[in-house]
């Protein structure tokens, strides 16, 4: 009966073991997609200018650009529209993309400050 007992606590220690190893290994994947998304803001950076150029001068902007633009990101087919042979720029969706990687460089920047 003891050795029974021990056997299924060894077991059940094991198991305990395999669990934490497992997550070890997702926290792992987290710090390293967390790390990919944190170099990916300075590349959103230069998306954000662009997309305060195409705000601005949108009626430079061909449709072709506009086609190939959308084409880059699910994200810029909700802000970048052609319609009729003319871009058109919701500037609703806009405003929240840029305010959601101004918020992402805040969040950078207080990271930075604490270390």
């Amino acid at each position: 009966m003891q050795q029974k007992e021990q056997e299924l606590l060894s077991r059940k220690e094991q198991l305990e073991v395999d669990v934490l190893e497992k997550e070890a290994d997702l926290l792992r994947l987290e710090v390293e997609q967390e790390e990919f998304n944190l170099r990916k803001i300075g590349e959103i950076g230069v998306l954000k200018d662009f997309l305060l150029y195409i705000k601005k001068y949108r009626a430079m902007f061909t449709v072709q650009q506009a086609e190939d633009f959308r084409n880059m990101d699910r994200r810029m087919k909700e802000i970048v529209k052609v319609q009729d042979g003319q871009v058109m720029i919701d500037e609703e969706a806009l405003e929240g993309f840029i305010n959601e990687i101004e918020n992402q460089f805040k969040l950078t920047e207080d990271g930075d400050d604490k270390q």
